[in-house]
């Protein structure tokens, strides 16, 4: 999404990267979802792309919000209870 978004914009990779203070190489491991995105940086980004934060999370909500119309509260309570277990 942050390369879309990047050439939605017009922006080059190394203009970003150089935008939020990391390299080009960096920036390119954070569009194929090879590293991690830190909170900050993802927030630099938003801010650079003049685009909300939640945008990035929006497919996730979106599947979790699913899940929970098609659970019910016992189901949610086995899942949460697995998620925990299998940390």
């Amino acid at each position: 999404m942050i390369k879309f978004k990047r050439k939605e914009k017009g922006l080059s990779g190394e203009l970003l990267a150089e935008k939020i203070g990391v390299s080009q190489q960096q920036l390119s491991r954070y569009e194929r979802g090879v590293n991690d995105i830190k909170v900050n940086t993802l927030y630099s980004i938003t801010q650079v792309l003049n685009i909300p934060i939640d945008s990035f999370f929006a497919e996730l909500i979106e599947e979790q919000s699913k899940i929970k119309q098609k659970n019910s509260p016992a189901d949610e309570f086995s899942l949460l209870a697995e998620s925990i277990i299998l940390e």
